[in-house]
C-alpha cells in the first residue's frame, strides 16, 4: 500500500509512524485512518519490531478528526454509497 497521509519508516527495531498532513494540522481524515491503520498491522506483522512510535509531521500533532477541509468532505461524497453515514442530512 502507498501512502499518501502517512509515513512509515523502520530503523534498527523501532517503527515510526507520522501522521503527514501538516497543513490540515494532522486532522485525521478516512484517508488517514486507514493508512494508519495499515501502517500499523504492517509493524504488528513484522517481527523485528519491537516498538512503534507515533509522531506528527509539522508543528501539531494532530488537531483531531477532519470534520470540514474540502479534502474530506469530497471523500465523503466519493464514498457516500458505502451504507456509513455522510455526516450531511
Amino acid at each position: 500500500m502507498s501512502y499518501h497521509h502517512v509515513r512509515y519508516a523502520v530503523e534498527g527495531n523501532i517503527a515510526i509512524v507520522t501522521l503527514a498532513r501538516p497543513h490540515f494540522r494532522n486532522a485525521q481524515s478516512r484517508v488517514l485512518l486507514e493508512e494508519l491503520d495499515h501502517a500499523f498491522l504492517t509493524a504488528s506483522d513484522d517481527d523485528a519490531v519491537k516498538v512503534i512510535i507515533l509522531t506528527g509531521e509539522g508543528e501539531h500533532f494532530s488537531a483531531g478528526h477532519d470534520l470540514g477541509t474540502a479534502e474530506e468532505q469530497q471523500d465523503q461524497q466519493d464514498h457516500s454509497n458505502t451504507g456509513f453515514p455522510s455526516g450531511k442530512s
